[in-house]
């Protein structure tokens, strides 16, 4: 996720006349688009941290997080995607000492760092 942060950022201090977004029309200003993709990382991120103030295995987190996100997983294809999603936002987390890692019984755990 961070090098996600970084290409945005380094997007914002272009200056291009037309940008032409993936899945959108093209556009003269990227600026809205990118504050607004930055601002859902950086929410989910702090979702993440606040579900983690407990011990969860993934599936767990995937549950809260959904729950707290509203987001209803009707496929199973759906299911891994979002599992993949978070579990990348976890390898974030944990590169960046924010979250630790933890395997008992044959089960992974996550929960978030304790500062000092």
């Amino acid at each position: 996720k961070n090098n996600k942060k970084k290409t945005f950022n380094k997007l914002k201090q272009t200056n291009y006349e037309t940008y032409i977004p993936s899945h959108l029309e093209p556009i003269n200003n990227l600026k809205n688009i990118i504050d607004e993709n930055l601002k859902a990382i950086e929410k989910i991120e702090a979702d993440i941290l606040e579900i983690l103030q407990e011990e969860k295995d993934t599936e767990q987190l995937l549950k809260q997080l959904c729950g707290k996100t509203e987001t209803k997983i009707k496929t199973i294809q759906q299911f891994h995607l979002i599992k993949t999603t978070i579990l990348a936002y976890l390898g974030y987390l944990y590169k960046n000492k924010q979250v630790e890692i933890k395997t008992e019984n044959n089960t992974l755990t996550w929960k978030k760092k304790l500062t000092n």
